[in-house]
Formats: C-alpha cells, sequence, structure tokens
C-alpha cells in the first residue's frame, strides 16, 4: 500500500515542486485498523448516517515551538467527516495528511490558491477516496465505504 501522493506545484521560476503528502484514503483505513478512538468515530457514524460520508477538508496555518520564529509557520491539512457529528469537535477526529512550510509559499506560482488547487486535485485524481470511497474495517466485520 502507498502512502503517499505526489502534488506537483508549479513554482515561479519556472520549475515544478513534486510534494509529498499522504494518501488520505489509505490513512484513514490505516486510522480506522490502528486507533479504537478513531474507530468508535466511524461506529458512531456509521450506526447514525447512510454512506457514503461527508468528507470535510481543513487548512490551519500553525507555528509549532516558539510563535515568535515566523520562519516556523507551517500550513497543515487535515480531514474528518461531517457524520462524526459532535465528535467532530474532538481533535482526534481530524487526521492530518500534508503540510507545506509557510514561507515557501511565495514561491508557488499562484500563490496558496494554487497549493489548494493543486492538493484538491490530487486528493481528486490519485486518491480513491473520491474515486470508489474507503473501505474500512470497524473491528465487527463491517467494511464501510467513505467517500
Amino acid at each position: 500500500m502507498k502512502l503517499s501522493v505526489s502534488v506537483q506545484l508549479p513554482l515561479v521560476d519556472g520549475g515544478i515542486f513534486s510534494w509529498k503528502v499522504l494518501d488520505l484514503a489509505v490513512l484513514i483505513q490505516y486510522y480506522a485498523a490502528n486507533s479504537p478512538r478513531y474507530r468508535s468515530f466511524l461506529q458512531h457514524a456509521y450506526e447514525n448516517h447512510r454512506v457514503p460520508f461527508n468528507c470535510i477538508i481543513h487548512e490551519d496555518e500553525v507555528t509549532p515551538g516558539n510563535i515568535m520564529v515566523n520562519r516556523r509557520k507551517v500550513h497543515a491539512w487535515y480531514a474528518s467527516f461531517r457524520e462524526f457529528g459532535l465528535h467532530i469537535r474532538d481533535e482526534g477526529a481530524w487526521v492530518h495528511f500534508a503540510s507545506l512550510q509557510s514561507d515557501f509559499v511565495c514561491r508557488i506560482d499562484g500563490g496558496f490558491a494554487s497549493v489548494t488547487r493543486c492538493l484538491y486535485e490530487s486528493i481528486a485524481m490519485q486518491s480513491s477516496i473520491l474515486k470508489a470511497g474507503v473501505a474500512v474495517d470497524l473491528g465487527t466485520g463491517h467494511r464501510l465505504p467513505l467517500s
């Protein structure tokens, strides 16, 4: 199972930066198999909602460590499911799948909007999450398609 996908980002200087991000479908399968907490959110969603589920993608700019050092800012992308209901407030319901150093964004042709477009296109084209959904093992014999 391949855990990463490549996002091709066009650079201002004319080159291409191959940005490696985690394959969201594979990552959700991993968390469903290895995190009892995340699996409980999926079980809640399965018991209370019809499939397929609705994926929510959120971006946030974070500063790890000393917030006075601006060069350490990072754009981070997370995914969750609307059907998690109130569990969506729990940080464990959000899967972190991509990061990009903030000061690198100015080197991308089109800036942040271009980064976002390229990331979303790669999710749609390279990950199975939007093509066919994701089958996850809930530990109870259920296989749950997500999209």
